[in-house]
């Protein structure tokens, strides 16, 4: 689920999590894509560096440097939208409703089935 938050203008949007669970997997692959850019940046000069000061586990990063995917880009094939068809999905919704329009279930579904 997304929020919005409006400041000086701009439009920032939140990803607010229903369950335990994805807000750890959310907030593990924040860590993780951090390590990556730290990574590319020379921050660190290996996945090791990099998982001890983030204390998150070094085979991931070493999977990920290899072109591993993430959690949910695993589990993709499952989802009836893929992730660029939901964030198309994301983006009309704040398109309407900064226009005023009323982004109700039916039409949203109905936006869903269309992409």
């Amino acid at each position: 689920m997304h929020q919005l938050n409006f400041q000086r203008g701009k439009v920032f949007i939140t990803t607010i999590m229903a369950h335990g669970r994805s807000k750890k997997r959310a907030e593990h692959e924040s860590l993780v894509l951090q390590a990556l850019q730290g990574i590319s940046k020379k921050k660190w000069k290996s996945p090791a560096q990099a998982a001890k000061a983030l204390e998150i586990c070094y085979q991931t990063i070493a999977r990920r440097l290899k072109g591993g995917k993430s959690i949910a880009q695993s589990r993709e094939a499952a989802q009836l939208l893929t992730i660029p068809e939901e964030k198309a999905l994301v983006g009309s919704i704040i398109h309407l409703t900064m226009t005023g329009y009323p982004a109700t279930h039916a039409f949203i579904r109905e936006l869903a089935e269309e992409i």
